[in-house]
């Protein structure tokens, strides 16, 4: 592209956004227990918003406000995301837009002691952070563990990307 460096060793190269400082559980939302890891950022209202899971088994997914320098903004809220089909986690996390609404897609784990299915789910967030909707897509040629998809808006309508998905 003309007027763009190709890349970081170009004299005129200048990184578009760069966040000031690494997140983790020591420096973002520290009343919250676990790890801060497979996170998803959005521009949102005057910053962003980026959503995160806690752990490993059983975890949570948060989200919490950034201005446009990225510094946190007020506490983290926890998604009510638990469902029968999502009782024993909710992972990883991706922020989306679709007919103007805040969206969320993230892996619903089903299980007891020990994992038995993993399935792709998402959620519609209103205005106030809080979920709106969670949903289960129905689809014909499900896996038992599904990872990896990706939803998204092209022409007003919905779609669905499978970026990786095991059987």
């Amino acid at each position: 592209m003309p007027g763009v460096a190709c890349c970081r060793f170009c004299a005129d190269y200048t990184p578009a956004l760069r966040f000031p400082m690494t997140f983790n559980e020591g420096n973002l939302c520290r009343g919250i227990p676990g790890k801060r890891f497979n996170s998803s950022i959005i521009e949102y209202q005057d910053g962003y918003l980026m959503a995160f899971r806690n752990g490993w088994a059983g975890s949570e997914i948060y989200v919490v406000r950034m201005d446009k320098d990225f510094k946190p903004q007020k506490e983290a809220i926890q998604l009510q995301l638990r469902t029968k089909d999502c009782a024993y986690g909710r992972e990883d996390p991706r922020l989306f837009w679709h007919d103007g609404a805040l969206h969320l897609a993230f892996i619903g784990v089903f299980g007891r002691q020990k994992i038995v299915r993993t399935h792709q789910m998402y959620a519609r967030l209103a205005d106030d952070l809080t979920v709106a909707h969670v949903c289960l897509p129905k689809y014909a040629k499900r896996n038992s563990w599904e990872k990896n998809w990706q939803f998204f808006e092209n022409n007003k309508d919905w779609k669905l990307m499978s970026v990786f998905v095991t059987a």
